[in-house]
């Protein structure tokens, strides 16, 4: 991670520099030495997994290292011995392999990321058990031959696709046994997307972005970061709070301290513990609206994935899976005024990221933006932004609107080319609604949703139907956008 002067961060991969600056930040490393855990940990499996007698009659092996204990069966029928081969490599290697990046894997989260490691405060801790299935395992009825996929929580289990070095996928399921020994959000089906949202984000810090579902969040970000569709690609608003220094104690604080009844079940939703943790520490000092500001700011950032992994998420961004990213205005009678797309409406902190073009003699651009509901408390935020040919961005003032009030940026135009604009509004409510499921939604739910309309002086917005794809121009284009691909789950071809 490099600070310029400026304050802006950016991520690269160690690989993307020369011989002498990896040296210089190998010197800077060792002047950070990582905080070695020093503990042993005790290897006990799972009830009605492997015993000890399978262990002594060879029916059922054990790899273990410092916080994992590894087990599989011999029966080199199974899915996973079978995949192992094929890939030309030795089982026992592929074993050791596995378990190295899960050591990997584990001290990313407790190292960078600060994570609530388990039985991080546990007198006798233990190791975390992963069985890897599709091996034979003696316990499984059916003889454990077949793929069980990949899952974590009180501990992982997985098939061998999902293991092996570098697997965003372990990565993945162990952040969700983080958050199973953290307590967080237990027995709330509505707070179910946020330990996906949680897992990816954390995944994405160990290794490379989940293309297929940023793509699927930057096609619908009308709908918000909390729309539960969206939950495995909404995760740069975690990266967003992250990269904040002062917001960045509350994305492990939100599981560890969110409201619980005494069978430790949750009482609040993310937002709600978020807000209320915020206020409590001074990041939102005002509660619902200090957290309207950062999301707002959040939602501006969104139009140049203004974040610290920029270059990849530019490159998801230009990808043929979001190009629904760009939305549409539909033009008033009155020339120069426009009304937020009636097909993609605003739902709570959901952004529209619309294009402009400059008139030809103009030399700023004005945008007066009207609310056009009180409801949930109403408000918006919004900023006009440049972003040059280096995808450097530079913003108005972030703008706030509430209720049927209005306001107006101005943004000073500067020679030059390969520059966009973009009009970036936010809706902020005060008061905090969930959206629906998108099967609650077809089942007849509706999400509370946020119309404006804006005056454009300086220049013209993106205009047309909702149903086309503006930020992808090939021909293989695909449109996950919920509201237009006709509530499809799975994405259909762009119009």
């Amino acid at each position: 991670m490099l600070e310029s002067a400026d304050g802006c961060r950016r991520r690269y991969q160690l690989n993307s520099f020369g011989d002498g600056d990896r040296r210089y930040v190998a010197t800077v490393a060792q002047a950070h030495p990582l905080r070695k855990d020093t503990r042993s940990y005790a290897t006990e499996a799972a009830a009605d997994t492997v015993t000890p007698a399978m262990l002594a009659n060879g029916s059922a092996k054990k790899y273990e290292t410092q916080h994992f204990a590894l087990w599989y069966g011999v029966d080199t029928r199974g899915e996973s011995y079978r995949d192992v081969a094929s890939r030309g490599v030795a089982w026992k290697d592929f074993v050791a392999q596995s378990a190295a990046w899960l050591e990997q894997v584990w001290e990313m989260n407790a190292q960078v990321l600060n994570a609530p490691m388990p039985y991080a405060n546990a007198a006798k801790p233990k190791r975390i058990n992963v069985y890897v299935c599709a091996t034979g395992l003696p316990y499984v009825e059916g003889g454990d031959l077949t793929d069980c996929g990949a899952s974590g929580g009180q501990s992982i289990g997985a098939t061998a696709w999902a293991l092996g070095t570098g697997s965003f996928s372990i990565a993945h399921e162990f952040t969700h046994v983080i958050q199973y020994y953290s307590g967080g959000y237990r027995n709330l089906q509505a707070a179910g997307w946020f330990w996906e949202t949680n897992a990816n984000w954390s995944a994405y810090q160990t290794t490379r972005m989940d293309d297929q579902w940023v793509s699927y969040y930057y096609s619908n970000l009308e709908n918000g970061p909390f729309f539960p569709q969206s939950r495995y690609g909404a995760h740069p608003f975690l990266m967003y709070l992250d990269e904040n220094d002062a917001t960045r104690p509350l994305v492990w604080d939100m599981w560890l301290k969110n409201q619980r009844n005494p069978a430790g079940d949750t009482l609040e939703m993310p937002v709600q513990t978020l807000v209320r943790l915020g206020q409590q520490g001074g990041q939102f000092p005002n509660g619902y609206r200090s957290f309207a500001e950062m999301v707002g700011r959040y939602g501006a950032r969104l139009a140049a994935f203004d974040f610290a992994s920029q270059k990849a998420m530019l490159d998801i961004g230009n990808g043929n899976a979001a190009g629904k990213r760009y939305v549409t205005l539909k033009p008033l009678s009155t020339r120069g005024n426009y009304a937020s797309s009636p097909e993609r409406p605003l739902n709570i902190y959901g952004t529209h990221v619309i294009p402009l073009t400059p008139d030809a003699a103009a030399t700023s651009i004005a945008v007066s933006l009207k609310g056009k509901t009180n409801a949930d408390q109403a408000s918006w935020r919004f900023t006009v932004l440049a972003l040059d040919a280096q995808s450097h961005p530079r913003y108005t003032p972030l703008a706030a609107v509430e209720g049927t009030a209005s306001a107006t940026v101005t943004f000073p135009l500067q020679a030059g080319s390969g520059t966009t604009y973009y009009l970036v509004v936010t809706a902020t409510p005060y008061r905090y609604s969930v959206v629906p499921t998108g099967e609650e939604q077809l089942a007849g739910k509706t999400a509370t949703t946020f119309p404006y309309e804006v005056g454009i002086q300086g220049a013209t917005p993106l205009v047309g139907p909702a149903t086309t794809c503006y930020a992808y121009k090939g021909t293989d284009g695909l449109d996950r956008n919920w509201n237009t691909n006709g509530h499809n789950f799975e994405p259909q071809p762009c119009r």
